[in-house]
């Protein structure tokens, strides 16, 4: 291990063997919880990171599900208005035929009318031929 990889200040060389040995394992020790800390750190960033991931998640699935039931909404409201225009449409058409039967009969009854009428003249001038 390079000394300055780890940010630690450089050794100063002591006179003593044993200082050098004790100063060592702290070294490595302060290393390990600073890679520990990180670490750490890092995963705590990473759930937290998951953690909005899971809500925005379900918030988008929660919003595609309001939007879907909107939607169905939406289409069933189009189709009953379709439903009654057709309705009201074939109502239109069925009138418009009852009222033209209507008419025709109204004709039909006249013509019927007229010649009765011609008949029951016919007779009186017949009758009135005799006399």
């Amino acid at each position: 291990m390079d000394a300055s990889s780890l940010s630690v200040p450089p050794r100063v060389p002591s006179s003593s063997g044993s200082s050098t040995a004790c100063k060592q394992p702290q070294d490595i020790g302060s290393e390990v919880s600073t890679k520990l800390s990180e670490t750490s750190n890092s995963l705590i960033h990473q759930i937290q990171n998951s953690a909005e991931a899971k809500s925005k998640t379900k918030q988008m699935k929660i919003q595609a599900q309001i939007v879907g039931k909107e939607l169905k909404a939406h289409d069933k409201h189009a189709q009953h208005e379709h439903d009654l225009k057709l309705k009201m449409m074939e109502n239109e058409h069925e009138w418009s035929m009852v009222n033209e039967k209507t008419k025709q009969l109204e004709l039909k009854l006249r013509l019927e009318e007229a010649r009765i009428a011609w008949l029951e003249a016919e007779k009186s001038s017949r009758a009135a031929e005799k006399n």
